[in-house]
């Protein structure tokens, strides 16, 4: 895949020229597609910001907002991966793609954890909170029952 072929599908997509030179909601989150798209497929920073004709550190922003997109930006995303082959998966939700990012960050911290701390973790941390939200969960239902 070639960046002006990405920006040229992203176009149809959207109906619109994502380079044009607005601050427009729609076409900034397609310019967020588009730099996810580019970045995580391999292409440099330089060479996306010249296809978009945005400067370099305004695609580093939209990179690390496209967690704000909207769903049809992330129906063109999978469209985007889909119609050309990219060895990246889909996003099903943004939801989804929010809460994978956390739960990487916790796993990430928890590796360093040794085998002792980790069930000292579970026991007295992990065990004790599930617990507690359980109770809450049965106060909740029994007020609203």
């Amino acid at each position: 895949m070639k960046l002006q072929e990405l920006k040229d599908l992203l176009d149809e997509l959207y109906g619109f020229d994502i380079s044009a030179d607005t601050r427009k909601r729609a076409y900034a989150y397609a310019r967020k597609v588009f730099c996810k798209l580019a970045y995580d497929y391999g292409y440099r920073w330089k060479d996306i910001k010249v296809t978009i004709g945005v400067p370099h550190d305004l695609c580093i922003y939209h990179y690390g907002t496209f967690n704000v997109i909207n769903p049809i930006d992330l129906h063109n995303y999978n469209t985007a991966i889909k119609y050309f082959g990219l060895p990246m998966e889909q996003i099903p939700s943004m939801s989804w793609y929010i809460n994978g990012e956390m739960v990487q960050s916790i796993v990430e911290k928890l590796k360093k954890f040794s085998i002792k701390d980790l069930k000292y973790f579970e026991r007295n941390r992990v065990d004790k909170f599930l617990e507690a939200v359980q109770e809450e969960k049965e106060i909740k239902s029994l007020s609203n029952g």
